[in-house]
């Protein structure tokens, strides 16, 4: 009896989902804070994966808005053995793709925390105002779907990059 119930568990168990999320994971803007239309600037983007059970991510997915065009993109993984492509698509060539190049399962495990960078143009006729950046990572397709987040972030265009101030330090523009 105590070799079928082992049995039954076990095989209970094998059958159980193998869940991999990616929940935890962040993608923050770090910089710049503010753009003007009309400007080339470097976007820099920190990703971080916070998967709580070992799902790794393949694809940095980067879209802009469509008053923008991405010129190039680069990554630094700080020695830690990524291997993406870049590539840009989208309608409005909005859109910067970051791959896994090489097969594996996944390039960003579990901890780890890179930077993502994107020269973009930001067309003259742009609205000001904050400018909606949608970032989505895949990850390796361990366990059960879904396998991907999806984070929102904001870019100022004709925004003043403020600071923290003090009345005083107020006073002492004027």
């Amino acid at each position: 009896m105590k070799k079928l119930v082992l049995l039954i568990a076990s095989l209970a168990i094998a059958a159980a989902p193998a869940w991999a999320t990616l929940d935890g994971s962040s993608a923050v803007l770090v910089g710049p804070g503010s753009a003007n239309p009309g400007d080339t600037v470097e976007l820099c983007f920190s990703v971080e994966n916070g998967s709580p059970d070992g799902e790794a991510i393949r694809e940095v997915r980067l879209t802009l808005p469509e008053d923008s065009d991405i010129l190039s993109g680069y990554y630094d993984d700080a020695g830690q053995g990524w291997n993406f492509d870049f590539s840009i698509g989208g309608d409005y060539d909005n859109v910067g793709f970051f791959i896994d190049a090489d097969g594996n399962p996944g390039e960003i495990a579990p901890g780890q925390m890179g930077y993502f960078y994107l020269t973009v143009f930001l067309h003259h006729n742009m609205d000001c105002g904050q400018q909606e950046l949608a970032i989505k990572l895949y990850g390796d397709d361990t366990g059960d779907a879904p396998h991907w987040i999806r984070i929102y972030d904001y870019l100022d265009v004709c925004g003043v990059a403020t600071e923290g101030s003090t009345w005083s330090s107020v006073k002492g523009l004027y």
